[in-house]
C-alpha cells in the first residue's frame, strides 16, 4: 500500500468517526495508527510533495461535500479531482432543482444556520450535565451521544463544527486541545464549545439558585427597581382632618392633609468571579461545571438572606434616623424570653395596637414568627395543641390553636450564627398585605444572578463573572415586633 492509499483510509476512519459523533474505537485506532506508519515511511523516502498533494486534495473535497451534503468517502478513494467533485455538486444541485433567482435572504439562512447551532449546543450541554450525574429535565435531542465524551473530546468535536481540520484536532493531546480552545473563545467569542460551556453553566446554577435554603422570601416583599438612583419620591397618602363643629356666625377652621415620605430604595452590585483551569480541563473534571457554578448560585441567594437577617438582628438605623426597635417604635418587648402562649399574646397584641403615621388606629393581622433553630418545637407544640393545662391541673380550650393555620413559622440557622453564644430574638411579622415591614428589591425584577464569560486578554483559561442587583430596606417599623430571647442552650454541652 503506497502512501496516498493510506492518507485517504486515514481520511475514511476519521469521516466515519466524525458522522457518528463519536472517537475512533481500538480497532479503528489501531488501523489508523498503521496507516501513519506508512505515511511516514514514505516521508522519509522523499514523497513529501505527493503527501501533501494529497492532504489538501481530501481537505478541498470534504469542505466541498460538506457544503452540498455529499459524501466525501467515494470521492476520496477513488482518486476523484477537484473538477470532478464540483461537476458531481452542479449535477446534485440541478436535481435538486433549487432556486436559482429566488434564493433565500441572508437573514433566512442566518437564521437556519442560528437554529442549527442553538440545538447542537443544548445537545452538548445537556449531555455535559448527564454526564456529571445532573437530572436534566427533556434533554435536547443527542445528548445521550456526547454524555460518555471527554471535555478534551467535547471540545474537539465543538471546534470540528467550527470549521476547524478533525484530522489535526485528534492528533492533539488534552492540553493543546485546552490552548487551542481557549485563544479560539478569546478571538472568536461566538465558539462553539465555549457557548456550550456557558448553556451547562447557566442550567446548573439556575436549578441550584431556586434550591438554595433561604427563608428570606418566606416573610418580606419582593419588589422591582429600574436602575441604581435612590428612589425616595414614595409617599403615603395622610387622612383629611376630623370635621369640626361650626358655631353660629363662626369661622371654619382651614385643614391641609398631610403627607409623608416612605424610605429610599436603593439597590448595589454583588459578584464574584471564577474561572476553569487548566488543570481542570486536561483532568476532565466533568463536574466543575456544575459544582462550582452551584456553589455561587447558593452563596447569591445566601447573601441576600443574610442582608435581611442582619437588618433585624443589628436594629439597624431606619429611614425616621432612629434604630428599628427604638422605644418610641413600640415593637420591642422589654423582657427577653423563650416563646409561650401568654408571651405569643403580648406580642400579637403590640402588633396590633400600632398607630400609623398620622396617629390613626390600623389593621394589622401577624402572618410570621421567625426564629432561630431551637424554638420552633415548642411553638408547634403551643400552636397545635387543642387544649392547655390551667393553674388548677385543669384543661382548657387553647385560644392560638385557632391561628394555626394564619401564622406560619419559620425558623432560620442565621439567627444562631448571629448570637453566638448570647441571647437568640425572634419576632413577629405582620402579614405583608397589611404592612410591607421588609422589602427586598432586584433589578427590573431579575432575581436570579447573571453568568457572563469574560474573555480577558493574558488570563489562562476561561472566567466567569457571576453578579447580582438587590437592595434590602425596612420600610416600616409597625410590622415586625421583636422578642430578645434567651440563650439556646448547646446540645452537644
Amino acid at each position: 500500500m503506497g502512501a496516498k492509499d493510506a492518507l485517504r483510509r486515514q481520511q475514511e476512519l476519521l469521516e466515519k468517526a466524525k458522522a457518528e459523533g463519536r472517537n475512533l474505537n481500538s480497532e479503528e485506532q489501531r488501523e489508523f495508527d498503521s496507516m501513519q506508519t506508512v505515511i511516514d515511511a514514505a516521508s522519509t523516502e522523499g514523497d513529501v510533495d505527493g503527501l501533501k498533494i494529497e492532504r489538501e486534495r481530501c481537505k478541498q473535497i470534504v469542505e466541498l461535500c460538506k457544503d452540498m451534503e455529499l459524501d466525501p468517502t467515494e470521492f476520496i478513494a477513488n482518486g476523484a479531482s477537484i473538477e470532478a467533485v464540483k461537476d458531481a455538486a452542479i449535477q446534485k444541485f440541478k436535481s435538486e432543482k433549487r432556486p436559482v433567482t429566488a434564493q433565500p435572504s441572508g437573514d433566512v439562512n442566518l437564521k437556519v444556520k442560528t437554529d442549527e447551532r442553538d440545538k447542537y449546543t443544548r445537545a452538548v450541554a445537556d449531555g455535559m450535565l448527564l454526564k456529571s450525574g445532573l437530572y436534566v429535565d427533556k434533554p435536547a435531542a443527542g445528548a445521550n451521544d456526547f454524555k460518555s465524551m471527554s471535555l478534551r473530546d467535547m471540545a474537539i468535536h465543538a471546534m470540528a463544527q467550527d470549521g476547524e481540520n478533525l484530522d489535526t484536532l485528534m492528533r492533539m493531546s488534552p492540553s493543546e486541545v485546552y490552548d487551542k480552545v481557549t485563544r479560539a473563545g478569546f478571538y472568536n467569542p461566538t465558539s462553539a464549545f465555549p457557548a456550550i460551556m456557558d448553556t451547562a453553566i447557566n442550567k446548573a446554577y439556575k436549578d441550584e439558585y431556586t434550591l438554595a435554603p433561604t427563608t428570606f422570601e418566606k416573610f418580606v416583599k419582593i419588589g422591582s427597581l429600574s436602575d441604581f438612583k435612590a428612589h425616595d419620591n414614595y409617599w403615603v397618602t395622610g387622612p383629611a382632618g376630623t370635621f369640626k363643629e361650626v358655631s353660629e356666625n363662626g369661622e371654619i377652621e382651614a385643614d391641609v392633609p398631610k403627607d409623608m415620605a416612605k424610605p429610599k430604595r436603593q439597590l448595589k452590585t454583588f459578584a464574584r468571579q471564577f474561572s476553569m483551569s487548566r488543570q481542570a480541563f486536561i483532568n476532565d473534571d466533568i463536574g466543575f461545571l456544575t459544582t462550582v457554578p452551584a456553589r455561587y448560585a447558593r452563596s447569591a441567594k445566601t447573601t441576600i438572606n443574610q442582608m435581611v437577617y442582619n437588618a433585624l438582628y443589628n436594629d439597624v438605623v431606619i429611614y425616621d434616623g432612629l434604630p428599628l426597635f427604638d422605644a418610641s417604635h413600640k415593637n420591642s418587648l422589654a423582657t427577653g424570653s423563650a416563646p409561650s402562649a401568654e408571651v405569643i399574646n403580648k406580642m400579637i397584641l403590640a402588633l396590633a395596637t400600632q398607630k400609623d403615621e398620622f396617629g390613626q388606629s390600623i389593621v394589622v393581622n401577624p402572618r410570621t414568627i421567625v426564629a432561630p433553630v431551637g424554638y420552633a418545637m415548642d411553638l408547634y407544640k403551643i400552636f397545635n395543641s387543642p387544649s392547655i393545662n390551667t393553674t388548677d391541673n385543669t384543661q382548657a380550650a387553647n385560644p392560638l390553636y385557632q391561628l394555626r393555620n394564619n401564622i406560619q413559622i419559620v425558623e432560620d440557622a442565621t439567627l444562631n450564627a448571629l448570637s453566638g453564644t448570647g441571647a437568640a430574638p425572634w419576632y413577629l411579622m405582620a402579614d405583608a398585605a397589611d404592612i410591607n415591614a421588609i422589602e427586598v428589591d432586584f433589578l427590573n425584577g431579575q432575581q436570579v444572578p447573571t453568568i457572563r464569560r469574560m474573555e480577558n486578554p493574558g488570563t489562562l483559561g476561561f472566567v466567569w463573572d457571576i453578579y447580582f442587583d438587590v437592595g434590602v430596606t425596612v420600610m416600616n417599623h409597625r410590622g415586625i415586633v421583636r422578642n430578645k430571647g434567651v440563650t439556646i442552650a448547646d446540645p452537644l454541652a
